[in-house]
């Protein structure tokens, strides 16, 4: 679910920084080096915070990699980009996976930090072992390319939730 209600709020920024409606400039901040092996924490604890958060780093990284909001829509229903030949919107997945520490800059992958990031609920259940999803998604990458690296990551994370999770929505019908 939290993929659902960041897709809207992208599609909303997008709409508002790329055109006619523009009544204000939005928030934009730099992101902090990601260079160095400190860490760096882009969530305080407050959820409130944490969609600020990742909406910065979102629009961070749409800033170099434009990025369609349809996109979103498709991974979150389908698992999968509508154009997989297109490098842009997997680059911009690997820009974001790194801003919020799912992924390394050697792109190695956190289960744990991508339970936290996407923890929510799929077809009105708690997804519960984002974690372990997360780990077999993360042991199975064979690709050299870190974007298209990110975006298999993704790509098999967001399969597995709708297989296990979209499962129980059409049982419970």
């Amino acid at each position: 679910m939290f993929l659902a209600s960041l897709a809207t709020l992208v599609l909303i920024t997008f709409t508002l920084s790329s055109g006619k409606m523009k009544a204000e400039e939005p928030r934009t901040r730099e992101m902090p080096d990601m260079s160095s092996s400190s860490s760096v924490s882009f969530h305080d604890g407050n959820d409130e915070h944490a969609e600020d958060d990742m909406m910065g780093i979102m629009t961070h990284c749409n800033e170099t990699f434009r990025f369609d909001p349809a996109y979103w829509q498709s991974l979150n229903e389908s698992g999968t980009f509508p154009d997989e030949n297109d490098k842009n919107p997997k680059c911009f997945i690997r820009c974001v996976l790194e801003g919020t520490r799912v992924a390394s800059l050697d792109s190695v992958f956190d289960a744990a930090r991508a339970a936290e990031v996407f923890a929510g609920e799929r077809g009105g259940r708690p997804m519960d072992d984002l974690e372990s999803l997360a780990k077999n998604c993360a042991d199975d990458r064979r690709e050299t390319c870190k974007c298209e690296r990110a975006y298999g990551f993704m790509k098999c994370l967001m399969e597995a939730e709708i297989e296990k999770y979209e499962v129980y929505k059409a049982d419970d019908s």
